[in-house]
């Protein structure tokens, strides 16, 4: 199988590209980014770039099942994990800025369709057609993006999809819906060891173990009956920036924001992945 999965903004090299949308006006702004990057001289596998434990857990999983492995880049569009690329800088969270995300004003699925003249990017459809089966890692953002793209892949290729995430259905074309697996956070197996942003990784994870076969009604089917336990609702107290800033720093140095959150929600504090990015900028940049 193909297996692919979406980048973590946090890089394991120093970043050698960003966007600054205020000096760039183009029909096709896009174009002016792939241009920046291709004059970056610093290149390195795809697969060594991003260091978010979601992200590692996908690239494990498929190195395991001996699957192919490749990554859907809101900077790149979907590139091969043994792909040279430059480093850089660019995201699609909702804390994006024109100065490491999408132009003000562009959505999602908007710069997803200018992703399409990517010259470092792969085609899906011709991936789906050459690969029996294609496992594919979304988030709510990611779905957004990647819909221009999923709306052009005949319905005869949907069955060799299969789609893990978590409230991503509404952002997919209705064409899409049935390659997506029902995972969903009440599962046994996956209530633990993790939080809801490295979820469908860990899914897809259980999801590739051992796997000989792949029938996809049947996978549903399997996903549908899963052992299923009721969470207890987790008490976590609200605290201010600062004090979410002094976790930080006595933190490890490489922490991850996925990892950090993970750190705070343990210890009883309430902080979300958009939030924490945003401090750890804030005292990266030695503001905090």
């Amino acid at each position: 199988p193909l297996v692919i999965t979406t980048c973590s903004a946090r890089k394991t090299r120093s970043v050698e590209a960003r966007p600054y949308w205020h000096a760039t006006r183009s029909e096709h702004p896009g174009r002016a980014w792939f241009e920046l990057l291709q004059r970056c001289e610093q290149l390195g596998p795809a697969r060594d770039l991003y260091a978010g434990r979601g992200f590692r857990i996908v690239r494990d999983a498929a190195d395991q099942a001996g699957a192919e492995f490749a990554i859907l880049s809101a900077g790149l569009g979907l590139i091969a994990g043994e792909s040279q690329v430059p480093s850089y800088d660019f995201t699609i969270s909702p804390a994006a800025t024109p100065d490491n995300g999408p132009p003000s004003g562009m959505s999602a699925r908007a710069w997803g369709r200018e992703l399409s003249r990517s010259p470092y990017a792969m085609d899906l459809e011709s991936q789906i057609t050459s690969h029996p089966v294609t496992l594919i890692v979304l988030s709510r953002k990611y779905a957004e993006m990647l819909a221009p793209t999923l709306e052009t892949i005949e319905d005869r290729l949907m069955s060799r999809l299969r789609i893990l995430g978590l409230g991503i259905a509404k952002a997919l074309p209705a064409t899409a819906h049935c390659a997506i697996l029902p995972y969903d956070e009440e599962i046994a197996s996956l209530s633990g060891g993790g939080i809801r942003a490295d979820f469908a990784s860990r899914a897809l994870a259980l999801h590739l173990k051992e796997r000989t076969d792949w029938d996809l009604e049947r996978e549903k089917e399997e996903v549908a009956r899963m052992p299923r336990v009721k969470r207890a609702p987790i008490e976590r107290r609200q605290v201010t920036d600062d004090i979410i800033l002094g976790e930080i720093a006595m933190a490890p140095k490489d922490t991850s924001p996925t990892s950090m959150v993970r750190r705070l929600r343990e210890g009883g504090i309430a902080c979300g992945t958009q939030r924490l990015s945003r401090l750890m900028t804030k005292r990266e940049a030695g503001h905090g």
